[in-house]
């Protein structure tokens, strides 16, 4: 697949880490699925790939493991 981005490049499977901002907070997530540009690095992540980070996320408050 082309990127739709830069359409130089090709998308590819990798796993990424990225962060994400809840309630003022930064939390770092690793090891999310993506296809990623190995030309301009673009990331497009999937619609499960996000529910799942944000199921964890909200599991890991809920859990009181944050601070």
């Amino acid at each position: 697949m082309n990127c739709l981005n830069c359409h130089v490049g090709t998308m590819k499977p990798e796993l990424v880490e990225t962060w994400f901002k809840r309630d003022g907070r930064w939390e770092l997530v690793t090891n999310i699925p993506a296809m990623v540009c190995d030309s301009c690095e673009e990331r497009v992540f999937s619609q499960t790939a996000v529910d799942r980070v944000e199921h964890v996320l909200r599991n890991y408050d809920l859990a009181g493991l944050r601070r």
